[in-house]
Formats: structure tokens, sequence, C-alpha cells
């Protein structure tokens, strides 16, 4: 209802005046095919509330609201004050989880559905591929670590509330993000320009980005445009090099893969079934006790990632270096800020679905 808010008072009513693509053409199709995505990300963040809701239920996490039953103001603060800071671990969070989806074989096999949009509406906020969802929804580990440190944060913080505002935060805010107009009080023209040109702005306000040099303030003019280097993607072919500038006429055309006819046969069928064939075979060697809980789940938050990896090395072309395989658009990037990136990238990102699925695939507490 909030997503469909912001659509139909943008682009039903037309309450804002200004948008980034003054000759935008609308497309039923492409708002369907991004309805379809983001009907999948609801759901997989249902499953993670669902996942969290079992594990109190079941003793595998402990949590109290004492500071409701008992009336105890300092325990509300404390909740309050955590809660608060939930949106600034998100743009933490979503720098280094969104600039790993950008390295040539994730962008291409999973992120690249996200990137469909080039000219967004609020539907294209979370509009990805599953498996994208599984990382995008990860900024709760952090509560994860605090219930796996000590019970007795559970008696000071209200565990399950911050859970639920931080899923109703990652799950609503883009929508406003990607309304694709600018005269309104949650409009991002950062994020903008990041569909826009594509190598830029990963974080969800310019501090990283200016700290690691990729944030872009405005739109480029003409003769930047011309000498805007290939694109560093490879193979990949986005409609990045021909963007124009800013207030010039941009059609719908530039984004043909954003249409139902691209939603009934997968765009990279070999990782799509590839994915769906080890996810089985994992779930199956779980469901028959073969594979241990965290063989389990290291498996089935890995897997899709390492399968991604597998393609982009038995597609490698002869002349393609093996640095820009694995790393590019980073490869120039040094070696510490490599190690920076991938490293925050595996800890924010892939270790907390990793430990939620190891909790619940180990057997229960004994009480």
């Amino acid at each position: 209802a909030y997503i469909g808010f912001w659509h139909v008072t943008l682009y039903g009513f037309q309450l804002c005046q200004h948008s980034f693509c003054p000759d935008r053409v609308y497309s039923r199709s492409k708002v369907l095919h991004n309805m379809l995505y983001t009907w999948w990300g609801v759901l997989h963040w249902t499953a993670v509330d669902v996942a969290f809701v079992y594990c109190f239920q079941t003793n595998r996490f402990f949590a109290s609201c004492s500071s409701i039953e008992n009336n105890n103001k300092w325990n509300f603060f404390a909740t309050l004050f955590v809660a608060m800071w939930v949106p600034e671990y998100r743009n933490i969070h979503f720098y280094f989880c969104h600039r790993w989806l950008h390295i040539r074989w994730i962008y291409k096999y999973i992120h690249s559905i996200h990137h469909r949009n080039t000219d967004v509406e609020p539907f294209s906020g979370l509009a990805m591929h599953p498996v994208e969802h599984l990382f995008y929804y990860t900024c709760y580990g952090p509560f994860l670590l605090l219930l796996a440190a000590s019970t007795s944060i559970s008696t000071v913080l209200n565990i399950p509330f911050l859970v639920f505002w931080m899923g109703f935060h990652t799950a609503l805010s883009p929508a406003a993000a990607h309304s694709g107009w600018e005269d309104h009080f949650s409009s991002d023209l950062m994020h903008y320009l990041h569909h826009h040109y594509c190598e830029c702005n990963y974080g969800a306000n310019p501090v990283l980005d200016s700290m690691f040099g990729t944030y872009q303030p405005e739109f480029r003019d003409q003769s930047q445009q011309q000498t805007e280097k290939q694109k560093q993607h490879g193979s990949i072919k986005t409609t990045n090099a021909t963007k124009v500038p800013r207030r010039q006429s941009r059609r719908q055309s530039l984004d043909p893969k954003a249409t139902m006819e691209r939603c009934w046969w997968p765009e990279n069928p070999m990782y799509q079934f590839g994915t769906l064939a080890l996810l089985s075979v994992t779930l199956w060697g779980t469901c028959s006790s073969r594979l241990s809980p965290l063989v389990s789940a290291v498996l089935l938050t890995t897997e899709p990632v390492l399968w991604a990896m597998c393609l982009a090395v038995l597609t490698r072309a002869p002349s393609l270096a093996w640095r820009k395989v694995f790393l590019a658009p980073f490869d120039k990037d040094p070696l510490w800020s490599l190690i920076l990136h991938l490293g925050m990238a595996v800890l924010l990102g892939v270790l907390p679905a990793t430990y939620l699925l190891y909790i619940i695939l180990s057997p229960p507490p004994i009480p």
C-alpha cells in the first residue's frame, strides 16, 4: 500500500511537477515487471520475520519486553535510542553490500535485474533478484550479534520491536528513493544518478561515496559524457554510454528489459536453473540429515554467489585478464580498498544470513 501510494500520487494524480526524465513514457508492462519482483521482496522479508518469531518461540533467542511489562522508562529510551540509529547503520550496510553487488560476475547474474530500470519508479526499489533480497535484508546482523552475545541485553532492549523496525525501514524506504521525481520531501537525486550512470553513488548518503571516490553529485554535461570511459562490466551491455544530460529527452525504450515479457523466461537460464539445482540438492541433504546445520547454512547462502563465479570463469574471454574477471569494475582499486570492501560485504551481508539459517536448522536448546 505504501509503495502504491507513491506510485499513484506521482504517476496517477501527478502531484509533482519536476521529473528527472521530463519526456518519460509510462509503461504498464514495466510497472507490472517491477511489482512482480517487489512481491518476491515482500515475501522474502516476511520469511525473515517469521524466522525471528520462530527463534523466539522455540527459545533459540531470548526476548524480553520488560520495558513494556515493567513500565521501565530507561529500557524504553534505550530501545528508542538504538532505533534512531537503525537508518544510519543501514546506510553503512547498504553501501558495502551494494558496491559488492556491482562486481562483474555478481552484477551480471544477480544485480542486473535491479538495473533494468534506468528511469526508476517506486516499485523498482525492491525489484531485485531473490538472491539479492537475501543479502539486502541482512541488516538485522547487529541484532543477531546482540542476541548471541548475552541474554541480559534482551532484558534492556526490545529486540523484537527493533527487528520489526529494521524490516519496516528496509522494505519501505526504497519507494520514495526510486520515485523518479525531484520535487517531493523524499526525493533522492543521488540514487537516481546511480541508476543513470551505474558506477557511482553506491550509498544512501554521500559520506562513504565521498570517502572512496564514487560520489557523483549531479548530472554530467554533454562534453563530459562524450569522453566517459567505456563501462567496466565487460560483456554486460548497459545503456549508460548513451545517457543524456539532465533535462534532455530520454525515452522509455532505454529500459527494454524491464517488461513482463522478460519474466516468463530467465535472462541467464544456466545461472537460474543451476542455482535452483544446487539449492535443491542442499535442501535435500539438510532434510535427510546428511549435512550438518552449519554446512547447510553456509551452502545455502554462498552457493548462488559461487555458482555465478564459476560461470564467470567458464565464460571468460581469452583476452580478459583474471583480475578483471573477479574484481572489475574495481580491479584498479588498491589492495587495502579491495580487502576492506570485500571483507565488509561478507561481514555485513553474508554472515548474518548464514548465522540465522544455522540457528534455525540447529536443534532447539534444552529448557
